[in-house]
C-alpha cells in the first residue's frame, strides 16, 4: 500500500496517547521517574505489526525533532537539578522537573504508536527496542537519585534519547537499518575468521603462530592469556576457509539486498519495479538467518569441530542462501551452492578423518 498523508492522524494520535498516559505519571513509585516504566508497559503490547503496510513516510520529520529537543531539555534539567539537590525537601524540589521528564517520555511513547500505523516487523522491532531503551534509561536515572552513578545514569539516557532521534519513520528504512546490522556482523565473523586463519600461517609472529620471544617481552601476561589462540588443525582450517568463502558471497547480497530498499535516483536505472516492502521484510529475516548460521558454524568449526551443532547451522545456511539467491543476483545462485557445497565437503572429510583417527 502507498503512503497516505499521516499529518492529521499521527497528531491525533499524538494528543489522544499524551492525554492518556499523562494521567498515569501522578500515581506514586519507587522514585521520581518510575511512571516512564508503567507508562511502557502499557504502550509496548499496543505497538505491533499492522495489518496493511504502507509504503512511505508514517509520520513527519518535524514531530520527532519536537518530541526530541522535549526529551534533551527535561533530561539535562533534571540530571543537572538533581546533582545539587539534598536534604530532606530534595525529593519535593525535583518533581515538577521529574514530572516534565514523564511528559516528555508520554510524548515519546505517543510518536512511537503513531509510527505504528502502516508499520511492518521490523520497524516494530526498532520501535520496541527504542521505547524498551529509552523508558529503561529515564527510569535508571530516576533510581540513581542521590548515588555517585547519577551522572553516568543521566548520561545514559540522553543516550538513548539519540537512539530515539534517529527512529526510522518509514518501514524501508527500517528494513535496511536491519540489513546492514546484519553485514556488520557478518563482517565481524569474517573478521574473526581471517585471524583465525593467519594464526596458523604465522600472522600471530613466531614459528606455528605462537607470539615471538619479541612479542612476549612486550607483554608477559600474553604468554599466558586463556585467550591466546593455538593453530587450527588442517582439518578445522578447510572448513573455517570455506565458511569464509560463504561469508564474502552472503555479504555481496546482503549489500544488493540494502541498497534495494532505497528509491531510484537516474533514468539509467532498471525501470522494472524493485522488491516489494513484504519481499525487502523477508530478506532481512533471511539475512539474520544467514549471519546467525555463519557466526555458529565459524564458533563450532574450531577446537574440536562440533558436528551435530554445524549440521544444523548448515541447514539453516541452505535455507538463508536458497532465499536470498533467489530474490538477489549479486552472487550467482550457482556460485552460492557451490560455496555451500564446499563447506559441507570439508565438514564431511574433517568427520571422516576424525573416524579414521578413532579406529586407528
Amino acid at each position: 500500500k502507498q503512503a497516505v498523508p499521516t499529518q492529521n492522524l499521527a497528531r491525533q494520535s499524538f494528543r489522544l496517547w499524551r492525554s492518556r498516559y499523562t494521567m498515569t505519571t501522578q500515581a506514586s513509585g519507587d522514585h521520581l521517574l518510575s511512571a516512564a516504566q508503567r507508562v511502557w508497559s502499557e504502550v509496548s503490547p499496543e505497538i505491533k505489526v499492522s495489518n496493511e503496510i504502507v509504503d512511505g513516510s508514517l509520520l513527519p520529520a518535524e514531530d520527532l525533532k519536537k518530541v526530541v529537543k522535549w526529551l534533551q531539555h527535561s533530561i539535562t534539567k533534571f540530571g543537572a537539578s538533581a546533582a545539587v539537590a539534598e536534604g530532606e525537601d530534595r525529593d519535593k524540589a525535583l518533581k515538577p522537573i521529574a514530572e516534565e521528564v514523564i511528559k516528555a517520555f508520554t510524548a515519546a511513547a505517543g510518536t512511537l504508536l503513531s509510527l505504528r500505523k502502516g508499520a511492518g516487523e521490523s520497524l516494530i522491532r526498532e520501535l520496541q527496542e527504542n521505547g524498551s531503551g529509552l523508558a529503561d534509561a529515564i527510569g535508571g536515572l530516576g533510581a540513581s537519585v542521590g548515588k555517585q552513578s547519577m551522572a553516568a545514569s543521566a548520561g545514559k539516557a540522553l543516550e538513548r534519547v539519540k537512539f530515539f532521534e534517529r527512529t526510522s519513520t518509514q518501514n524501508r528504512a527500517a528494513v535496511r537499518r536491519r540489513l546492514l546490522k546484519s553485514v556488520a556482523q557478518l563482517r565481524d565473523a569474517s573478521k574473526e575468521m581471517t585471524e583465525e586463519l593467519r594464526v596458523e600461517e604465522g600472522g600471530g609472529g613466531g614459528a606455528g603462530g605462537y607470539p615471538s620471544a619479541e612479542a612476549e617481552s612486550e607483554d608477559e601476561d600474553e604468554e599466558f592469556s586463556e585467550f591466546q589462540e593455538a593453530p587450527l588443525e588442517p582439518s578445522e582450517r578447510r572448513v573455517v576457509e570455506a565458511i569464509l568463502k560463504a561469508a564474502s558471497l552472503l555479504e555481496e547480497q546482503l549489500k544488493e539486498a540494502s541498497s534495494s530498499t532505497l528509491p531510484k535516483t537516474s533514468s539509467s536505472e532498471s525501470s522494472l519495479p524493485g522488491p516489494s516492502l513484504e519481499q525487502l521484510e523477508a530478506a532481512a529475516v533471511h539475512a539474520e538467518m544467514g549471519t546467525g548460521a555463519i557466526d555458529a558454524l565459524a564458533a563450532d568449526a574450531v577446537g574440536g569441530i562440533d558436528f551435530e551443532a554445524c549440521k544444523k547451522g548448515m541447514s539453516k545456511l541452505q535455507e538463508a542462501l536458497g532465499a536470498l539467491g533467489a530474490q538477489f543476483s549479486a552472487v550467482a545462485s550457482d556460485d552460492l551452492q557451490s560455496a555451500f557445497d564446499a563447506i559441507k565437503e570439508a565438514l564431511d572429510a574433517a568427520q571422516s578423518e576424525e573416524g579414521a583417527q578413532a579406529e586407528s
